[in-house]
């Protein structure tokens, strides 16, 4: 397991309590598809909303702005993507990927983390056995 994956809880800095923050370990969690996408030949475009407040919708209207924009994924991205249908944790999709691409991975669990922590905070994918909240 990789260092700062492990579960652990959180200490509140300014005493000796803890807090009802609990960390999740990552590896076990399993990602799923929040957005719309497109494939094509191996590469993934997601399809994300440009506005997703009512008054930046009705903006882009006036406007006559495309209500949608494309997230053109990398290999490895869409390759993350293509795998999280079915029904992988974390730590399956890593092993795959390492399948895959063997060290040009590298720093995998790393670049993994980010990848997927920038699309949850983008709801572009959420996971089926998390907590509600998910903190550092």
């Amino acid at each position: 397991m990789e260092p700062g994956l492990e579960p652990n809880l959180k200490l509140d800095q300014n005493s000796d309590q803890v807090s009802d923050t609990i960390r999740v370990n990552l590896l076990e969690l399993h990602p799923v598809r929040l957005s719309q996408w497109k494939e094509r030949k191996g590469q993934v475009a997601i399809v994300a909303p440009r506005f997703r407040s009512k008054f930046g919708q009705r903006i882009a209207r006036l406007l006559r702005m495309k209500p949608h924009f494309h997230i053109r994924l990398d290999e490895y991205g869409s390759q993350v993507w293509l795998l999280m249908g079915s029904d992988r944790s974390v730590e399956e999709l890593a092993q795959r990927l390492r399948e895959l691409y063997g060290e040009d991975v590298e720093p995998l669990y790393e670049r993994l983390e980010e990848f997927l922590r920038i699309m949850e905070i983008n709801n572009i994918i959420g996971y089926r056995d998390a907590p509600e909240t998910i903190s550092d």
